[in-house]
């Protein structure tokens, strides 16, 4: 399944749906994935992959950015080398043999992930410790 994306694919069994603008339905097609793959080489903290993951979908990507920060290799995802289209398509294969368990244990891990750490409160703490910091330092 490709959501979103305008380039023509060759895939006879792919469901391509364009983009969606319902969250809600959005939600429920990364829910039934089992993979979520970004193969972006240039992005720091890409929304999409924290949506992704707290809808419970591991992530396979490049290490770029701030993605190493957000995926853990092989807990929440699999964290490929950088620009390595090899090492990410061992990605895919590797997240695709796991276990129903191994990929359960997965999909619970990348949720726990993002509760955790990237609420509304949590956020908006560590910003006013950096303020606090740098206020500090200067």
């Amino acid at each position: 399944m490709i959501i979103g994306g305008d380039q023509a694919v060759k895939t006879p069994n792919l469901i391509k749906t364009g983009y969606i603008s319902d969250e809600s339905l959005l939600a429920k097609y990364f829910s039934a994935a089992d993979i979520f793959l970004f193969p972006s080489t240039a992005d720091n903290c890409p929304l999409v992959v924290l949506e992704a993951m707290a809808c419970g979908l591991p992530v396979v990507s490049f290490a770029t950015g701030g993605i190493p920060e957000l995926v853990d290799h092989q807990k929440t995802g699999y964290i490929a080398r950088y620009k390595d289209a090899d090492d990410l398509a061992n990605g895919v294969a590797w997240m695709l043999a796991r276990t129903p368990a191994e990929h359960a244990n997965m999909r619970e891990s990348a949720v726990i992930k993002i509760r955790s750490g990237f609420t509304l409160d949590h956020m908006v703490e560590q910003y006013l410790q950096l303020y606090e910091s740098m206020l500090k330092n200067s």
